[in-house]
This record gives C-alpha cells, structure tokens and sequence, in this order.
C-alpha cells in the first residue's frame, strides 16, 4: 500500500516522460534533456531560466525510477539529491540546481532515476492561475565504468483489425531511447508503417505499441523492423505473427544490430 501510495504522489507531475528536446514548459526552460552521473562524478547541474514577464516559483523532486510490465515505476529516494528543491526565478532569471548522487553507483548495472522541475501552483501570479502549473521531468543515468549497450529484441504481431502490435525488450545492460520506429515487409521492399514514439525501455523490461498500416499484412509475412535510438539506428528482421495465439515474447530473439 505504501508503495501504491509513493507512486500516486507522482502521477501529478510525470506527464513529461521521454523528452527528446530542450525541455521547455510555459514560462521556464531547463537547459538540459538528461544527467549522467558516476562513481567518480557524483554531482552535476541543470540551470533553470524562466523568460516569462512574471517571477516564477520552482520545486524540484526526485525518484528512482523502474518500468514494471512496460509502465513506469516512480518512488521516493534519498539517494539523489537536487538542491535548492524549491526557489523563485524573476522574469529573464535563471537558477543552477546541484543534482548529487548520495548512494553509491553500482559497478556493473545502470542505475536510473527522474528529476522532475514543476511550477507550485499556489505561487502563479493571480493573473496566471488559469492555466495549468507548467512541469518537466528528465532521466537520470548513473552509468558503471563497464562498458554497457542495449539490445533490442522485437516482435510483431497482427490483430484483427490488421494493426500490428510491436513489442521491444530490452535484453542488455543500459537504457535504451526509442524515438521512431517504421515497418517494413521484406517483400517487395515496401515500407508498411512508421511511429514517432519518444520512449524509454530500460534494461530487462519492454514496451508496446499499435501501429497502423497501409494495409493488412498476413501472418508470416518477414519483417524489417528498424529504430531510431541513442544509440544509433538498430535494425531486425522478424516474422509477423497471430496476435490470438501469442506465446511469451522471451521465446523471440532478434538479431539487433546498432550503428553509432
């Protein structure tokens, strides 16, 4: 229950998952997309600048997060710290935040986390109460001195409707960010749908999404599947399968090649 309740107290401020640009929300921006820590850099900063006409009122939160059946996990941690957690900016001001890993890094596995920026509320001007408190979160990476890599496993299979259902797990040993993925069928060379996604498979877990296609492929038709990521463009082929008789996504191994 407790944990429950640890994991609804970020529901209000994780709609920001996955950025892919400068993280911009309403009057301030944050310089940065993600932080990389260490053992042997534990600290870093982020810098906050609000270019609103109005001063703005600030709360930064942190929290170890994990993915759990392809949804994200947020709890509360003290083994990162970001300070000052609350401040306010005047307009054309800006803020650095110290983020510091107070737990040690593991030698051998990433350790991920969320740092998440927030205007409070209560603090909005009156003439801006509105609209909604502006918000953003970026990831947090505490890489080992091991040399780490993701590797993606797809597989796709046909609904009834002729969507596809395409599922990537990550079989390695580090995050992975996905911002586009596209479809195409071995025969003919014909492109057969493309996605846009902008998400995150951290290691041991997967994610799934529908994608639409030009038309309805039958099952066995030979796939190429290939992603966008951080760490280069990852290609597989696979074979397209009835999505009535799935069978545990592990028993599916796709060659995944990276090119960085």
């Amino acid at each position: 229950m407790e944990g429950r309740t640890v994991r609804q107290s970020f529901i209000g401020i994780a709609l920001s998952l996955g950025l892919a640009c400068a993280a911009q929300a309403g009057s301030f921006v944050v310089n940065s997309t993600r932080v990389t820590l260490s053992a042997s850099q534990t600290v870093s900063t982020i810098s906050v600048r609000n270019d609103g006409s109005e001063p703005s009122v600030v709360q930064v939160e942190t929290a170890a997060w994990s993915q759990k059946d392809g949804v994200d996990v947020l709890t509360k941690t003290q083994a990162l710290l970001a300070t000052p957690s609350s401040f306010t900016i005047p307009p054309g001001g800006s803020q650095l935040v110290r983020v510091e890993l107070r737990a040690a890094a593991d030698p051998q596995s990433e350790i991920t986390y969320r740092l998440f920026v927030r205007e409070v509320p209560g603090a909005q001007p009156v003439a801006q109460r509105s609209r909604a408190a502006m918000r953003t979160s970026l990831p947090v990476f505490v890489v080992p001195p091991a040399s780490l890599a993701p590797k993606l496993q797809w597989r796709a299979t046909r609904r009834e409707d002729g969507r596809i259902r395409l599922q990537a797990r990550n079989a390695g040993s580090a995050h992975v960010e996905i911002a586009q993925v596209s479809i195409t069928s071995l025969f003919g060379e014909k492109q057969v749908g493309a996605q846009k996604l902008a998400a995150y498979v951290l290691p041991d877990n997967s994610r799934q999404w529908m994608m639409k296609t030009e038309s309805a492929l039958p099952v066995g038709t030979m796939l190429r599947v290939v992603a966008q990521t951080d760490a280069g463009d990852m290609s597989s082929d696979i074979v397209l399968e009835s999505d009535s008789a799935m069978a545990p996504a592990e028993s599916v191994v796709a060659a995944t090649d990276a090119h960085r």
